[in-house]
């Protein structure tokens, strides 16, 4: 899986500017996000290594912005081991590296 982010990916976020917009691969690790999303979210530009990685920061990083019942909580947790597992699958299945 690559770890940088294509021109015809970079293009759309470029023209999203006034919306907070990241871009995250399969294993849910962030490549790129715009200012605005930096703003909101905090800025990534310092985040190295597990702490990009969106399903590490979640049940195990440091508490974000976000804020979120704990139903919410647990429905976002539910949908990134899902994604995970399915990502795992199809890598599987195409030969691909997961790591």
């Amino acid at each position: 899986m690559p770890d940088r982010i294509t021109p015809s990916v970079q293009r759309p976020l470029d023209r999203l500017s006034g919306a907070p917009v990241a871009v995250f691969d399969a294993r849910w690790t962030l490549p790129s996000a715009n200012s605005a999303y930096a703003a909101l979210m905090d800025d990534p530009s310092a985040w190295s290594g597990h702490e990009r990685n969106a399903v590490w920061r979640q049940f195990l990083g440091p508490a974000g912005r976000a804020r979120s019942t704990d139903e919410s909580r647990r429905a976002l947790e539910s949908a990134l081991v899902a994604d995970l597992r399915a990502a795992a699958a199809r890598s599987r299945q195409t030969g691909e590296s997961t790591v």
